[in-house]
């Protein structure tokens, strides 16, 4: 399987027209990742800005869109530890994409925070 993002114009912020994340699903349960890694214009990086957060051991990494494909670590479903995006792309998009082409998406649980 392999998500792909392509055709980005040229911007200020990095090189690359392409970026691919693709994944291969072991019968043993492990995930192997490989993805593009982002060739950032001088200055530009928009990951790894580690914030030291009072009290905390670790940085706080923040989250974005490019943080999800500096994600490459080897990964278990034994270990209970799995890359939510590529299991809802390999489970629910892979099968039936028209579902989501004619957006007849529906809300996953947890979505909608005002609920309770």
């Amino acid at each position: 399987f392999c998500f792909e993002m392509q055709n980005f114009s040229e911007n200020p912020y990095f090189e690359d027209r392409k970026l691919t994340k693709s994944y291969a699903f072991a019968d043993d349960g492990t995930t192997t990742i490989n993805a593009t890694s982002i060739k950032w214009k001088e200055g530009m990086e928009i990951n790894g800005n580690a914030i030291k957060k009072k009290g905390s051991k670790r940085p706080l990494v923040e989250e974005s869109f490019f943080t999800w494909f500096t994600d490459t670590e080897h990964k278990s479903l034994a270990d209970g530890v799995q890359d939510e995006v590529a299991e809802i792309i390999k489970e629910d998009l892979w099968p039936n994409p028209l579902k989501y082409f004619n957006n007849e998406v529906e809300e996953f649980e947890g979505d909608d925070e005002d609920e309770e």
